[in-house]
């Protein structure tokens, strides 16, 4: 979708003007660079948008029920309402798709937990991060360095030992 790759530009250009901008930053500085391609694809946005907001909702139960939730189970709070079918069961190729905790078979929900456990060596943001400050350690002089710094003095390194 071209509206990802002008609000990756963006970001990019924004973050080397500053060290710090907003997503509000982008969108703003998108809305007036480009507003014919956010009509463009304004129905893909609001489709993505309405999905994302529906997928928060469901991965991020409350705890706290109203008298509209009647229908969920107290005893589920803190939990998500639901889960991709997809990622319940093998049979289910639309991604689309999406069961509600309390009716997934017990079946289903111990082979997804088993599977999330065996799967947790997944790296996440943190230790990618944690990697990165092992890996460029010599190379940050001070806690006022970035990742930019140490990554020249890396390559003004390895430029001299390769001539």
């Amino acid at each position: 979708m071209k509206v990802r790759d002008q609000l990756r530009a963006i970001a990019f250009e924004l973050g080397n003007k500053s060290p710090y901008y907003s997503s509000d930053d982008v969108i703003v500085e998108l809305r007036r660079k480009r507003p014919d391609l956010i009509a463009q694809e304004s129905k893909k946005l609001e489709d993505i948008a309405l999905r994302r907001i529906l997928n928060d909702v469901e991965s991020r139960q409350s705890s706290s029920f109203n008298s509209d939730q009647a229908d969920m189970f107290p005893a589920l709070g803190g939990v998500p309402l639901s889960f991709r079918g997809k990622d319940l069961d093998d049979t289910v190729t639309d991604k689309r798709l999406r069961m509600l905790l309390h009716k997934v078979p017990v079946r289903l929900l111990r082979k997804y937990a088993a599977r999330a456990r065996s799967t947790r060596e997944k790296k996440t943001k943190i230790d990618l991060i944690q990697e990165l400050l092992e890996k460029y350690s010599r190379y940050l002089h001070s806690d006022n360095d970035s990742l930019s710094d140490a990554l020249k003095r890396y390559d003004e390194e390895h430029r001299e030992t390769s001539i």
